[in-house]
């Protein structure tokens, strides 16, 4: 080689966002768990949308140390889903890759999990790699684990039977929001000819997902938690939840301005954190390049809207919903509503019925005083922690084995024909 050439620049095959925001510490927990996967081809992007001189300072500081860390910062003050828009344009015009996805700064990569996600990827070229994640529950003290279920297996899911859930305002885990999953960098091009962007709206990762779903056929499902995330009272969305106000949920509400939150929703006025994913489907399927979603299923939605604002912690918000649920027709609703839940149950009893009375089982433990909820079977899941580090620590250092049954996949297996069960990655989900 001449002595004045450059040396060769690795091959990029996978590029990870890191958009962070006034949390310089945690931003740079999520960069150490992901140096630490060890595969060739990745890139990190760290987009810093920080207010905060003192966190931007620290982690600009911290990634220039690092020869494998590109630090990136947007002009001015930018609201999540314009962070995210600038974001990802900086990463298709300097860092383009194959593959892309994005790990937020409140999660962390369990070790050696995305050696099984690029094996997924590699043998299903063009299909985009969705996956779960487990939780931290910071909120109180003590600590606890927020496990979800899973069976370590992966499928390829019909985008189309996925819509379909989701018009009965059934969320699962695998709709693509890019933080949960590998995409193709030719499905995000398709997603851009058709809507004319990735983002939108108020919650750029469903607004995402749901554009994502519109264009592509199917997906691919790994139905295991290679992430994990926390530090609950700093998100937005656990904040929202749970009818509480905080510094990031008023940060949050700021950047709206004049925007409506839920606008797109068919009643923007309850306050419910599926009333906001319901708004995303809700915008997609209005914009008039959306062809795939089916109209919302209205007895579903408000059952929906009285099940989540029924948890609502500020007592004056609760009952200002339960108004709300009133002026809608809930009490005429709600006969239907219960039928069409007793079906659904029945539905999932009949097709499996060990797994079904598992889940019932599962979930009396979640409401039970720990002493009894060992008794159940829920050890592991009602296990609880000193401080978010050792927490942390323990779910990293130790797999969660996979559940022999999982009635959790059944309203995506169902009907015949709605997915196909595909070889999972080797070595431990």
């Amino acid at each position: 080689m001449p002595p004045s050439a450059s040396p060769p620049v690795p091959s990029r095959k996978l590029t990870i966002m890191v958009p962070s925001r006034n949390r310089a510490e945690m931003a740079q927990r999520t960069i150490q768990s992901l140096r630490a996967q060890d595969v060739p081809g990745l890139t990190i992007v760290v987009s810093d949308n920080s207010t905060d001189e003192r966190e931007r300072e620290q982690l600009a500081a911290a990634c220039a140390e690092l020869d494998d860390v590109h630090y990136l910062s947007p002009p001015g003050d930018l609201a999540m889903t314009d962070h995210w828009i600038w974001a990802f344009g900086r990463l298709r015009d300097d860092f383009s890759a194959p593959l892309v996805s994005m790990v937020t700064d409140r999660m962390v990569m369990r070790p050696g999990a995305l050696t099984g996600l690029l094996e997924l990827a590699a043998a299903h070229p063009g299909r985009l790699v969705s996956y779960n994640h487990d939780a931290v529950d910071d909120r109180t003290t003590p600590v606890q684990l927020r496990l979800q279920d899973r069976s370590g297996r992966a499928f390829e899911l019909s985008a189309e039977h996925l819509l379909q859930r989701c018009s009965h305002v059934y969320f699962h885990a695998c709709i693509p929001r890019v933080m949960n999953c590998l995409v193709p960098q030719t499905v995000l091009d398709a997603v851009e000819e058709r809507f004319g962007g990735l983002f939108a709206s108020i919650s750029p990762d469903h607004c995402f997902g749901f554009r994502c779903l519109d264009v592509v056929d199917a997906i691919i499902y790994f139905d295991a938690c290679p992430l994990i995330h926390y530090a609950l009272a700093r998100s937005n969305g656990a904040s929202y939840a749970r009818g509480v106000s905080s510094p990031d949920a008023d940060d949050f509400q700021r950047h709206l301005g004049a925007v409506k939150m839920n606008a797109s929703a068919p009643v923007p006025a309850f306050h419910s954190i599926t009333n906001a994913v319901v708004n995303e489907y809700c915008f997609v399927r209005a914009e008039p390049p959306a062809h795939k979603l089916p109209a919302l299923d209205s007895t579903r939605y408000l059952g929906a809207m009285a099940r989540e604002t029924a948890r609502l912690e500020d007592p004056d918000l609760r009952e200002r919903m339960r108004r709300l649920l009133d002026e809608q027709g809930w009490s005429r609703i709600r006969p239907r509503y219960w039928l069409v839940r007793v079906r659904d149950v029945l539905e999932l009893l009949l097709r499996r019925p060990r797994p079904f009375l598992r889940l019932l089982r599962i979930t009396v433990a979640d409401h039970v005083p720990p002493t009894l909820a060992a008794l159940f079977g829920a050890g592991e899941r009602r296990r609880t922690f000193a401080t978010t580090e050792q927490a942390l620590t323990h779910l990293m250092a130790t797999p969660t084995p996979a559940a022999s049954t999982h009635v959790h996949l059944l309203p995506l297996l169902f009907p015949r024909g709605a997915a196909r069960e595909v070889p999972a990655p080797r070595g431990e989900p």
